[in-house]
């Protein structure tokens, strides 16, 4: 599934402390999340949101895919590095087989300008992607 698959990357990244990986950034395994969560934890951590899907021909589909990154620190250099990184691992992901299908291509769109998150209490911005997929 294209959803773990993403996870999974994130997650390894997150682990290394090789210069330039998530991990040497900052931000902890444990701090990446799918979707919503009511309080997350750590300075810095992720926030995955899998958007609308529409279906292509046969097994394809086109799915929206947003990566919100947040710093409790308000430091929006460590937000551009981690959303940076994160767009050069998406786009290794092309060609890539998952558990049920391919991630065909994944595409980044743009990133949101510098926001304040209330809620959370921290800086944050956002990377959109679009991937093209199989398997579902």
């Amino acid at each position: 599934m294209s959803r773990a698959k993403l996870y999974q990357i994130l997650q390894t990244d997150a682990a290394s402390a090789v210069s330039g990986a998530l991990g040497a950034i900052g931000l902890k395994r444990e701090n990446i999340y799918l979707t919503g969560i009511d309080s997350p934890h750590g300075e810095v951590f992720l926030i995955i949101k899998f958007g609308e899907m529409t279906r292509g021909m046969g097994p394809v589909n086109r799915s929206n895919v947003t990566v919100w990154a947040y710093d409790k620190d308000r430091d929006y250099q460590r937000i551009d590095q981690m959303l940076k990184r994160i767009r050069v691992l998406f786009e290794a992901v092309e060609a890539t087989q998952t558990d049920t299908g391919w991630i065909t291509t994944i595409r980044w769109t743009g990133d949101s300008e510098d926001l304040f998150d209330d809620v959370y209490r921290a800086s944050a911005r956002n990377s959109a992607y679009q991937m093209t997929d199989s398997g579902r």
